[in-house]
């Protein structure tokens, strides 16, 4: 799936605006990308938050996935990786014990982060809008996405954007998770 890269202005609550660029990531993007999601995880007062994506991962997605970065000049500052539609270890359909036909009409709403001088801008919602119309163009009827229940904003985010919780479960080698689900209408 080919992404028309875009210019976009972002605005904090206060007045404060970014123009930002919304583009495809690369397999050459993947250090700037790991380094960031470090800087991401070392600012977490709770890292059971957080789950990285392991080198091996964001490279599979990368080549497999729908990879979106926002750039500030050179400097990636979010990040968002939605697996596709396709039957994956890494689909979050494998915790509910989805069949075949099951994994091939959803996908998964994996990592995304901001760095912390990016936030609250409103950059999470327009990477769920994003993801939307990219599971869309996937042909997904569905999406499913995690979250630690204590990450109050990631949480509401993604109910505002039509999640619902479906189950709650230990995943990922033990941490606390939400379970949630979206139809994706057409």
């Amino acid at each position: 799936m080919a992404y028309e890269p875009k210019i976009l202005e972002f605005y904090s609550k206060n007045g404060k605006s970014l123009t930002l660029e919304a583009a495809q990531a690369a397999t050459g993007d993947a250090d700037a990308i790991l380094a960031m999601q470090q800087k991401v995880v070392d600012a977490l007062e709770d890292r059971s938050i957080f789950v990285e994506l392991s080198e091996a991962e964001l490279l599979d997605s990368l080549e497999n996935d729908f990879c979106l970065a926002i750039r500030s000049g050179n400097i990636i500052c979010a990040m968002t990786v939605l697996v596709r539609n396709r039957i994956s270890d890494r689909h979050v359909g494998t915790y509910l014990a989805y069949e075949d036909a099951q994994f091939l009409e959803s996908v998964t709403y994996d990592s995304s982060f901001v760095i912390p001088e990016y936030r609250g801008y409103g950059i999470q919602k327009f990477l769920f809008a994003e993801r939307d119309i990219a599971a869309r163009q996937m042909g997904a009827k569905y999406a499913l996405a995690t979250v630690a229940p204590t990450n109050e904003f990631s949480l509401r985010n993604a109910l505002e954007s039509g999640f619902e919780i479906v189950d709650r479960r230990f995943m990922y080698a033990g941490v606390d998770r939400y379970v949630l689900r979206k139809e994706l209408s057409r």
